[in-house]
């Protein structure tokens, strides 16, 4: 069986529906958010992500950076009396390119006899 509509009672219906619409939700910072589910506005969403981005790059260089201190294997090398070694090595590392510790190092592994 078909009902008969009028025009009236289909209008009436759309507004009943156009009525119930959901006030949107509110950031804490009182901007409305990106969707329902999603608790932020997009310029907190923003600022979230260049916090989280700068913490894991400031973890990751605090990890690499060595500390020298508190390092078993850090070694404290003195060359007041041995000027001539030193001068030896900084020429050696500079024609080289690389630091006077990397040159240390790199002599200490080539070294014939110790």
């Amino acid at each position: 069986m078909l009902e008969h509509i009028d025009k009236d009672q289909a209008t009436e219906t759309v507004d009943a529906k156009a009525v119930e619409t959901v006030e949107p939700r509110l950031c804490e910072c009182g901007k409305p958010t990106i969707s329902e589910n999603n608790p932020l506005c997009p310029s907190c969403m923003a600022a979230r992500g260049n916090e989280v981005r700068w913490n894991k790059k400031n973890q990751k260089t605090a990890e690499k950076t060595p500390n020298h201190k508190n390092s078993p294997s850090a070694i404290v090398v003195e060359f007041n009396d041995y000027q001539d070694i030193l001068e030896q090595l900084t020429k050696d590392a500079h024609e080289q390119i690389r630091t006077i510790s990397g040159q240390i190092i790199w002599t200490l592994k080539n070294a014939t006899a110790l």
